[in-house]
């Protein structure tokens, strides 16, 4: 066999195999690399009813639908004609129940352009992904006739996991990207005259007199029994040594976040309304926990009750242990029964083993809720000083996914503790 036939041989084999190697790639291309990509990271978008008719001051729901992933969080922009219908506030229902546990963010933004207004609600769940379906209940009401048009906005956001990776996807496409409903309205002219027919009852010494004119006459008589006040005046003067930690600081911060000017209030049992609030200054320690003393006068000798601790930028925790403990981060509760004592004079109290939570920013309300989260949302990567003040939970300098985190974790339990 000469050079050239060899030549030949050896050329024909390496297209053979070329061929037969693209050939595979192809037939596992179509098979399975293809499918894939053509259905991961996709969430099928549905909006009912796509048309409608409504009367004039009806309400009524649009339901949006996502399916086809396991979601933990979305961010959904709704435009609809301000001009026309009114978004119901507080009215959002999610089915299944408790897929997204936390309502974020409800927020309407009025006259973006041709009397548009722009709804934005995000949603999150804080415990585990329970499906591949949600439907989401919003409703809106009907202020003016004609036709209205309610659109989810193409920018809207959905992340969770993977179906098919179990791997966690930042954001997921939405197919269709955008859905709409259709409303029309029309007007109803409706007279009620009513009719009001009440008979007066004497109960427990309050008398009800009607008169039905245009309206109603309540002539109450009640008799209020006064709660007697408990002395708590004595010779007592206790100075409260204490050792807190603040969820996220884990270590001491830079200088100029070191100190912290806390709430802390002492309430005798069964008189808690007596509560005693006095601020005290805190100051960092190396291992990320907070120390601080507050002494307050003429605390009764007897004192058994309950301490509240609240920071500020936190939910307010009850205490009602000398040594309190908690299974997880901010799950610690006062058992029944369970009360906290305190002697004339110092009293060292470590309450470092329960983690204050982070979430009420300035000025403070009581409870994490979407003014909190919008502003760490809306200052993310902020490093201004004014801000920092306020968002940066962890006091490392800026503010960030991590303070963004924080406030999201607190808002499995959101309000201060009464």
């Amino acid at each position: 066999m000469n050079k050239e036939t060899k030549h030949i041989l050896k050329l024909g084999t390496f297209i053979i195999v070329a061929v037969g190697v693209l050939g595979f790639m192809f037939w596992y291309v179509n098979k399975y690399l293809y499918p894939f990509f053509a259905t991961t990271n996709a969430v099928t978008v549905t909006m009912s009813p796509e048309k409608t008719q409504k009367q004039l001051q009806e309400e009524f729901n649009v339901t949006l639908g996502l399916s086809g992933q396991y979601m933990s969080g979305v961010e959904l922009y709704f435009n609809y004609d301000g001009d026309k219908l009114e978004y119901v506030m507080d009215q959002i229902v999610v089915l299944p129940d408790k897929y997204f546990t936390d309502v974020v963010i409800e927020n309407v933004k009025g006259e973006l352009s041709n009397n548009q207004n722009q709804l934005l609600v995000t949603l999150v769940t804080l415990s585990e992904i329970s499906g591949d379906t949600v439907n989401i209940n919003l409703k809106f009401k009907a202020i003016s006739a004609g036709t209205a048009k309610i659109t989810l906005d193409s920018m809207s956001k959905v992340v969770g996991v993977d179906k098919a990776t179990k791997q966690s996807v930042l954001y997921f496409d939405l197919s269709p990207t955008t859905v709409s409903s259709e409303i029309t309205i029309g007007s109803v002219d409706t007279t009620i005259t009513p009719s009001v027919t009440i008979t007066p009852e004497v109960t427990d010494g309050v008398t009800i007199t009607p008169g039905v004119t245009d309206g109603v006459t309540i002539t109450p008589s009640i008799s209020i029994t006064e709660i007697p006040t408990p002395p708590i005046s004595g010779d007592s003067e206790v100075k409260l040594n204490l050792k807190l930690r603040f969820q996220g600081i884990t270590s001491q911060p830079k200088e100029g976040g070191r100190t912290m000017d806390v709430a802390v209030a002492v309430a005798p049992v069964p008189y808690v309304y007596l509560a005693r609030e006095k601020i005290a200054t805190f100051t960092a320690q190396s291992d990320g926990t907070w120390t601080g003393s507050v002494t307050f006068e003429n605390v009764p000798s007897y004192f058994a009750g309950t301490i509240y601790i609240k920071g500020p930028k936190h939910i307010k925790k009850k205490i009602c242990s000398n040594s309190p403990k908690e299974p997880v981060a901010g799950g610690y509760r006062c058992s029944a029964f369970e009360l906290l004592n305190l002697k004339n004079g110092e009293n060292n109290l470590d309450f470092s083993n329960v983690i204050l939570l982070a979430g009420d920013l300035p000025i403070q309300n009581g409870v994490v809720d979407a003014v909190d989260l919008a502003f760490i949302r809306q200052t993310l990567s902020n490093q201004d000083a004014e801000k920092l003040q306020r968002g940066d939970l962890n006091l490392d300098g800026i503010i960030d996914t991590q303070d963004f985190s924080l406030v999201l974790s607190a808002l499995g339990f959101k309000y201060d503790e009464e």
